[in-house]
């Protein structure tokens, strides 16, 4: 017995060690091939590929040390250990693959990069299209290697399913950014011209996303990117309300803001399906034609534009605008000197509101006077979309299809609604305050022995403003606050649709509850949500997911797990930052 205990530990030793340098390995690949930032340079790139192929050595290291292991060769005869040799042997064979998946993928971009640039504005859609079989393929690789941890013992299990885990969700990005650009060259203008209302958005000012206050119209023929006028949403106004249906959850909670007459509101709702929608009949009904597709970009996202192609001057700022200075510029240096009452639209109040557009104008001027090289740009608005502040909406139904499933537009529900949340903190005030607003997120679920989920939601609002004095920025309104830096924040928690929810009702294919309290400058105040989720361990694993709100700086997610009479794997407590969406997986066994 002892014999057989000590080849056991030895075997053991061996296969700690080979898991290391897998799980290692796996750590690599992932800053690596899904940071977007890998693709921008020719030398980002080439260092892309250097890590890819030390992460392949340390994997090919680790599948011979099995091969060659003499314990793990003689407890192949021991219960169960012959089942974890051969489960490590094809994790490492399966880290292989997905490293060599990787790296198929960065030399066939680093190829196309070399000739796919803007010239003129006319982005070259033969070059696109020959993006999306090798996107594709990478996609379809990595779909192939998710397997199975039944059987596998204790730590090794749980490397199993983080890969796992890591190939269905880098699978799945792939497949749909194939997707999107299977549909990109129509969407700019491959079959003919496409008109396009570009709305610009102001993040001092939240709705789900930040506040539509100026706006741009394009047009797209041929891959040639033409982008008219920029101007304020002062000079769009609606009469009366466009024919947008408003769905009945969307008008319970949201209807009293006018969200199909002012452009300030369209976007209160979290699904932008509904949204770009909408943008396209007011539009139509404010000026006409009605839109072909809806932009939607916030500052962030001009800040992505920025850093392809560089600082830009803008009429009225004293020094050029860059993508690390774009922020403080448009949301908070732009406000100082305007009184608070300056919100009844007159001459100060209609420059101010013109700022983002005349910045959006002097950027794409750049982009389509240039020759900026187009990985680069769709990489950092890749980035962008990830964190929801670029959207998109399509009139064309396979586009708009591609759009959802990549998460570029739709809503929240568009994957895995039974499991999603969603949380967002909404300016409710006449005031520019969200600049100094930090939101977290802190949630502890508890499992029931019947495997349904108990969620707390408590939301953390911390107001970091200054208590005046009196302006434009920081209010007061008269009406929603009484004392300068005081925000009226409007708290709305989407839970997994089919779950209960104190006061909650459909929306955006969830299930919605909001609260309003007011935080006043320089303190924070915590709401607390409760939702219920019936049988939410299935098939032994409990799954969350949590789209972000598209907010200025991204919240943190704390989510720590209860479950008397389960055994948890993954992480009693888990920390990440909502800066794109966040998949978290526990394994829960009896």
């Amino acid at each position: 017995a002892g014999v057989v205990a000590a080849v056991a530990g030895w075997a053991w030793h061996d296969v700690s060690g080979a898991r290391a340098k897998i799980a290692a390995a796996r750590a690599t690949l992932e800053a690596t091939v899904g940071n977007p930032d890998s693709l921008r340079t020719p030398a980002g790139r080439a260092a892309a590929l250097r890590r890819v192929d030390d992460a392949s050595s340390l994997i090919k290291d680790a599948e011979t040390g099995l091969q060659n292991s003499v314990p793990l060769t003689i407890t192949r005869i021991l219960p169960g250990f012959a089942t974890q040799r051969v489960g490590l042997v094809q994790l490492a064979a399966d880290s292989f693959g997905g490293a060599q998946a990787g790296r198929r993928l960065l030399l066939a971009v680093d190829a196309l990069a070399t000739s796919t640039s803007l010239h003129d504005g006319v982005v070259p859609l033969d070059r696109l299209a020959q993006l999306e079989a090798p996107v594709r393929r990478a996609g379809q690789d990595l779909a192939r290697l998710n397997r199975s941890a039944s059987g596998l013992w204790g730590p090794l299990g749980d490397a199993r399913r983080q890969f796992d885990a890591t190939a269905v969700r880098s699978s799945n990005s792939l497949l749909h950014a194939a997707d999107v650009v299977h549909v990109a060259p129509a969407f700019l203008g491959s079959g003919g011209v496409r008109h396009c209302f570009v709305a610009l958005e102001n993040n001092a000012e939240m709705r789900d996303g930040g506040a539509v206050l100026s706006y741009a119209t394009a047009t797209f023929s041929r891959g040639k990117l033409s982008f008219e006028s920029t101007a304020s949403v002062l000079d769009i106004p609606l009469s009366h309300p466009a024919p947008t249906p408003i769905p009945l959850g969307t008008r319970a909670l949201f209807g009293g803001l006018g969200p199909t007459q002012l452009w300030q509101s369209v976007n209160a709702t979290a699904d932008f399906s509904w949204t770009g929608r909408a943008m396209a009949d007011m539009y139509a009904a404010a000026r006409g034609p009605r839109p072909d597709a809806v932009l939607a970009l916030d500052v962030p996202a001009v800040a992505a534009l920025l850093r392809v192609v560089g600082p830009v001057s803008v009429e009225g700022i004293t020094q050029p605008v860059s993508a690390d200075s774009v922020s403080q510029v448009l949301l908070h240096d732009q406000y100082l000197g305007v009184p608070a009452n300056a919100s009844g639209g007159g001459e100060v109040q209609a420059i101010r509101k013109e700022r983002l557009a005349q910045l959006f104008g002097a950027v794409t001027t750049r982009l389509t006077n240039g020759s900026p090289d187009a990985i680069t740009l769709g990489t950092e608005l890749a980035r962008a979309s990830a964190g929801g502040h670029l959207r998109a909406w399509s009139n064309r139904p396979d586009e708009e299809a591609a759009f959802e499933r990549a998460g570029l537009g739709g809503g929240p529900a568009v994957s895995e609604a039974d499991r999603t949340f969603h949380v967002a903190v909404e300016n409710g005030g006449a005031n520019k305050l969200d600049y100094y607003v930090r939101p977290s997120i802190h949630q502890t679920v508890t499992v029931t022995a019947s495997g349904s989920a108990v969620v707390a939601t408590t939301v953390t609002v911390t107001n970091t403003a200054p208590s005046g004095p009196p302006s434009y920025q920081l209010g007061p309104d008269g009406v929603t606050t009484n004392k300068a830096g005081d925000y009226l924040a409007w708290v709305v928690v989407w839970g997994p649709a089919g779950s209960t929810q104190q006061e909650g009702g459909p929306e955006s294919g969830l299930v919605a509850s909001l609260h309003v309290v007011s935080v006043p400058a320089g303190k924070r105040i915590n709401v607390l949500f409760e939702t219920v989720i019936a049988h939410a361990v299935r098939r032994g694993e409990l799954i969350l997911r949590f789209v972000p709100q598209a907010r200025l700086d991204t919240p943190d997610l704390t989510v720590s797990v209860r479950a008397s009479g389960w055994r948890v794997r993954g992480g009693a407590v888990r920390r990440v930052v909502l800066d794109r969406t966040q998949r978290l997986t526990w394994s829960m066994t009896r």
